[in-house]
């Protein structure tokens, strides 16, 4: 088994909006912002090669499926897509995935699963050989989002990749936080030591890169 952090798509957000109550006088210390205030942001997934023989790849990041003015606004910084590059450089491509797993369908975590876009066309679904997991409770949350983050989920994405491909688990259980938080779906085996489903980790990885990774969220925090 081997595991490789792999880079998507990148964004440019404001810094205040990112760091919270965190003063500037002290963040910028740490990232310094451009111009506009923003500061850069990678979106960095987990692909995980012969996992029981399957390649697994945990979130999929912004991608390139904005139009123009879209990719503007959110500041996503390429136009073509990073995430297939990454794979390519690991050694594999978008048909070789097996399992694409999703802490939750926002766009920022599940644009990746889209073709770059094209003017004048809609934006395919990729990997053609995987299974798509996320969380059961944030599965209806995507299916009737509620209007605070509606705007968040990409329309139409979570009934077509159903549609085209339902999910399996493949003898994988699921673990799933159902409390608050912005993200709580998180997918494992058991732990030996799990206590009546409940796990403890940490990131699944360190990050040499000083920009704060968006698709992080979900591995951080623990059950």
């Amino acid at each position: 088994m081997q595991l490789w952090s792999i880079n998507g798509n990148s964004q440019k957000l404001d810094g205040g909006a990112m760091f919270g109550n965190a003063p500037k006088a002290m963040w910028s210390r740490w990232i310094a912002p451009d111009e506009l205030n923003r500061i850069p942001l990678a979106c960095r997934c987990l692909l995980i090669k012969d996992l029981d023989g399957r390649n697994v790849l945990f979130e999929t990041g912004i991608g390139a499926f904005f139009e123009p003015s879209l990719r503007e606004r959110y500041g996503v910084v390429e136009s073509h897509h990073v995430l297939l590059e990454s794979l390519a450089a690991a050694g594999v491509s978008h048909e070789d995935i097996d399992v694409v797993v999703l802490s939750h369908l926002h766009f920022d975590h599940a644009g990746g699963l889209l073709a770059a876009w094209e003017e004048g066309k809609t934006p395919q679904l990729l990997f053609p050989n995987a299974r798509f997991l996320v969380g059961a409770s944030h599965w209806q949350r995507a299916l009737k989002p509620h209007p605070r983050d509606r705007a968040s989920f990409i329309p139409g994405a979570a009934r077509s990749a159903a549609a085209e491909r339902p999910a399996r688990t493949g003898g994988w259980r699921i673990f799933a936080n159902a409390g608050a938080g912005r993200a709580p779906p998180f997918f494992g085996r058991p732990h030996p030591r799990a206590d009546a489903g409940r796990i403890r980790r940490r990131s699944f990885l360190r990050r040499p890169d000083p920009r704060p990774a968006l698709g992080a969220s979900a591995y951080h925090d623990g059950l």
